[in-house]
């Protein structure tokens, strides 16, 4: 039986703030040259984190970065603009699946990767019976390099394209094909999150601070201990007499 499997779509799905997946990238203490004669050399959390399908925060991606191993260093160019976000449409330049179109469904920027529902997956034995052959398979999609494997595709004559930035005349910035000159317009895929589908289409739950609320200034500041403050809040008076202070 074969399953196709989706990746973790952690990157810029999931509403997590950054100091908490800063805190989640955060391995320990390692201690180096612990003798008597060499000072021990102390390593925090691994500062060359690797990204990849799976989010910082989950236990996979933290064995991956354990600070004790040794891996080689890696190189990802910088890419000067992004034009590739969930729900486009692409074609695939290279590999088995190489003249194939699909949809975006993840992202990974900090190493140029895309995922393209359904296509270059690799097949996984989950469980097995017992009998060769037989068992569970999982359909894995493997990730591609935007600025290599994948190109968008031109909505007018729907064939790969290279594309730019521009403005309009309203001074909005558009994703353009070189060749016909066609926007290519964002998708609403683009702004989902695990939270809501659309930004404004979003409902505020029981949790969430309306911005009325969130603009009331509450705090009116004292020149007064926080202590003394409580007091003459819950109009607590005070009883205890203090004793006479000496100065030499």
């Amino acid at each position: 039986m074969v399953k196709l499997t989706a990746i973790l779509n952690w990157n810029g799905f999931h509403n997590i703030p950054k100091k908490y997946i800063k805190r989640a990238m955060f391995n320990g203490v390692v201690y180096e040259n612990t003798h008597e004669m060499t000072p021990p050399v102390i390593y925090n959390y691994t500062k060359d984190w690797v990204f990849d399908e799976y989010a910082p925060w989950t236990k996979m991606a933290q064995i991956k970065n354990d600070p004790r191993k040794q891996r080689s260093t890696l190189i990802v160019p910088p890419l000067r603009e992004w034009f590739f976000f969930r729900g486009d449409k692409v074609q695939i330049m290279t590999g088995k699946d190489a003249g194939k179109q699909g949809l975006i469904n993840a992202i990974i920027k900090q190493r140029n990767w895309v995922f393209v529902s359904g296509l270059n997956c690799k097949l996984t034995l989950q469980s097995s019976t017992g009998v060769a052959g037989d068992g569970e398979y999982t359909m894995v999609e493997k990730p591609l390099v935007v600025n290599r494997d994948v190109k968008l595709i031109d909505p007018s004559d729907l064939k790969p394209c290279e594309v730019t930035f521009r403005f309009t005349e309203d001074g909005e910035k558009v994703r353009v094909s070189k060749r016909t000159g066609q926007v290519l317009p964002i998708p609403p895929d683009a702004e989902a999150t695990i939270d809501y589908a659309k930004k404004s289409t979003y409902k505020p739950g029981d949790k969430d601070t309306s911005p009325n609320e969130l603009v009331k200034e509450t705090f009116i500041p004292k020149y007064m201990s926080f202590e003394l403050d409580l007091m003459q809040e819950y109009g607590i008076k005070e009883t205890k007499q203090k004793g006479q202070t000496y100065v030499y």
